[in-house]
Parts: structure tokens; sequence; C-alpha cells
């Protein structure tokens, strides 16, 4: 896996996701240069790999990953859910619910 340092972070408008599936390897492959989602997919990149590439900042900070992923990866797309004001208040006590045991240990 190559490291690049001093990676450039480009303005938002710039920030990509790529994720595509080569078929020769039977793989996904993914390019990500969003600080945030690069973090979030950072572990499903293999790292073994000579073609991952991973992209930091002079600080650490990760902005970018580039490569195949982890051959057990598997990636879905599905449509949002939409949410009755109902759901969306239940969903918010359960949520209120778990932090608070969560605070309580």
């Amino acid at each position: 896996m190559k490291i690049l340092h001093d990676y450039e972070l480009l303005s938002r408008n710039d920030q990509e996701i790529v994720l595509s599936y080569d078929f020769e390897e039977r793989r996904w492959r993914i390019f990500c240069n969003n600080p945030a989602k690069s973090r979030k997919w950072e572990e499903l990149l293999d790292e073994t790999s000579d073609q991952a590439m991973k992209g930091y900042r002079d600080n650490g900070e990760l902005i970018m990953i580039s490569g195949p992923l982890l051959e057990d990866v598997n990636v879905t797309v599905h449509k949002k859910r939409e949410l009755s004001e109902e759901q969306r208040a239940a969903a918010a006590e359960r949520l209120r619910n778990v932090r608070q045991a969560q605070q309580e240990k």
C-alpha cells in the first residue's frame, strides 16, 4: 500500500466518491477524497494490495483512499427510507433511551 503525505484537501464541490466493480478481479474498487467518507470506508480497503493508496493531510488526517476493497465486501444501494412523523418520534425516543443508558454506565 502506498501512503501519500501532504495530500491536498479539495473543496467540497470537487470531492467525490467513486465505487466501481472490476469484473476481471471480481471485486469492488473505491476512490474517495472526502475525509469523512474516507474514514468510514478505510476499514474495507484491502491494504495488502499494491494498488491501495491512502492520502493524509500534513496534520495526519486521512482524506483520501483508493484501491480494491476486501474480497468479502459487497456493495448495495437502496432507496432512502422516508419516515412518518410518528416513526421519527419513536426512533428519537429509542435513541434518547440508548444514550441515557450509555451515560448511566
